[in-house]
């Protein structure tokens, strides 16, 4: 009840705030209630999180703590809707995203903790509007979730399933960074080979401490079932045999590359 209070109460100051000395600009922005409701709930939820680090958790801190984060995604959603493009959305999002993260690895004992990870990423992914920074900043920060909870998971079959997270949340994140800077078709296919190679490499490297984990040899089929499908992929798209003829925005290397 007093969080909610304390809720109400910041949301009704700031609308004075407005009423008294007009509208609040940060970075040519107006800021809008929704963002405020997001940081002040962001701030709330590190209230449970706190007890949680200390092992002095109550009865029901999951359910707290997924409340909070389910009125944090309106707000996000509500700024998404609205258009808000610039610092707000992408903000918001982050603020959502890294609540989740920390909600599901710091609560990960409690019963139901493990699906907090994959709903919010499918819901902020679903409300990004297809901001790329905003798709890339959630990525990151749930790519990061699952590389730890691959260490801090105790059951064999959970840690594999965050291993497979993590490769596949990372090679998204990757493709989109490569999108996003280049906006070139060609770049993205190389930049997905090279990915897959790499996570050979790490496989590889990393194979004595990776022994626990499973889904290994699934995996490896998986990763050599892309790489055979890539250049497929490339050669058939949207005029990719004509520009590989004409060896435009890419050619035979990509393909010869990715073989």
């Amino acid at each position: 009840f007093a969080r909610a209070a304390a809720t109400v109460l910041a949301l009704t100051g700031f609308h004075q705030l407005q009423h008294d000395g007009g509208p609040v600009v940060i970075a040519d922005e107006v800021v809008r209630p929704a963002m405020v409701l997001v940081t002040v709930l962001a701030l709330q939820l590190c209230l449970p999180l706190a007890a949680a680090i200390r092992r002095r958790a109550p009865r029901g801190i999951l359910v707290d703590a997924g409340a909070l984060l389910l009125v944090q995604l309106a707000g996000s959603a509500s700024l998404a809707q609205a258009g808000s493009a610039d610092w707000q959305g992408t903000s918001a999002a982050g603020l959502v995203a890294l609540g989740a993260a920390a909600s599901g690895y710091l609560l990960r004992r409690e019963t139901g903790a493990v699906w907090l990870a994959p709903f919010y990423i499918g819901a902020l992914l679903a409300f990004s509007d297809g901001d790329l920074l905003r798709v890339e900043l959630i990525l990151g920060i749930f790519a990061v979730y699952a590389t730890l909870m691959v260490v801090a998971e105790p059951q064999r079959a959970g840690k594999g399933w965050y291993f497979v997270a993590a490769r596949v949340v990372t090679a998204g994140l990757a493709l989109v960074l490569s999108y996003d800077i280049t906006a070139s078709p060609t770049v993205v296919s190389v930049t997905f080979a090279l990915v897959l190679a790499a996570q050979h490499t790490v496989r590889w490297v990393m194979r004595s401490r990776l022994a626990d984990i499973p889904f290994q040899q699934a995996a490896v089929w998986i990763t050599l079932a892309g790489q055979a499908l890539l250049p497929l992929a490339y050669v058939t798209r949207q005029g990719g045999v004509g520009l590989l003829a004409q060896d435009v925005d890419g050619g035979r290397w990509v393909v010869l590359l990715e073989l």
